[in-house]
Parts: structure tokens; C-alpha cells; sequence
């Protein structure tokens, strides 16, 4: 028996705090169109500065990324491919172009709206 998919809303309404060892997907510093690195959350600092610490798969172990609060709306996302269906709902194009990145095969994706006549590119 199939479990039903898990809706996710994109961007969160609020994001939840990252914890040690959650698998999050990394998109690379300043690399337009660049496809999101996935790897795992190996150290949360104490909350007044918010820092984390990302470890990338297949890279050496112990090198990690360092992601302050700012870099961490921007360049990470949560694992969501938890061997379900995942459907993530966008309220805005300019999101839906976010999670390019995050597509690899054998994903899927249907885009569905209303833009007044206007064609995306």
C-alpha cells in the first residue's frame, strides 16, 4: 500500500529550527542555476548566532560549510525526498524558479497558474 504524499508549502511560513544529523539539500555559494548539494546539518551553534554547519555528501569528511542566518534562507532547503511523494505548493513564480535546482530526475513537475495572459520563460 502507497502512503499518501506529503504537502509542503514553499517558502515556509515559518521555518523550523535545523537540528544535528536532519538531511538538507546545500545550494552552492554564487553558482546560478547551480543543481543543490545534498548533506546533513553536523553542528548547530548556540542560538545567539544562529550558525550551522553543513556536511556535503561525497565530499572529505569533517569539511563542512559554515551558513549564518541569512545564508541559510537563501542557499538551504530540507531533505523532503523522504521515499514518499512530496508535493510542494508555490504562491509565486519567483519561487517556483527557486526550486529548479532542487529537481533531478525522476522527479516530476507540473506547473499550474494564472498569469493574466503572460507566458513564463
Amino acid at each position: 500500500q502507497n502512503d499518501p504524499p506529503a504537502w509542503h508549502i514553499f517558502p515556509p511560513r515559518q521555518r523550523a529550527p535545523f537540528r544535528v544529523g536532519q538531511s538538507v539539500l546545500l545550494k552552492p555559494k554564487n553558482a546560478i542555476g547551480a543543481r543543490y548539494k545534498r548533506g546533513f546539518i553536523s553542528k548547530v551553534e548556540d542560538s545567539s548566532s544562529g550558525n550551522i554547519h553543513v556536511e556535503i555528501e561525497g565530499e572529505s569528511t569533517g569539511s563542512t560549510t559554515k551558513l549564518g542566518t541569512k545564508d541559510q534562507r537563501r542557499r538551504i532547503l530540507p531533505d523532503l525526498n523522504q521515499n514518499q511523494t512530496v508535493i510542494l505548493v508555490t504562491p509565486e513564480t519567483n519561487h517556483f524558479r527557486q526550486l529548479v535546482g532542487y529537481v533531478a530526475p525522476p522527479d516530476k513537475v507540473l506547473e499550474i497558474g494564472c498569469s493574466s495572459g503572460e507566458t513564463s520563460k
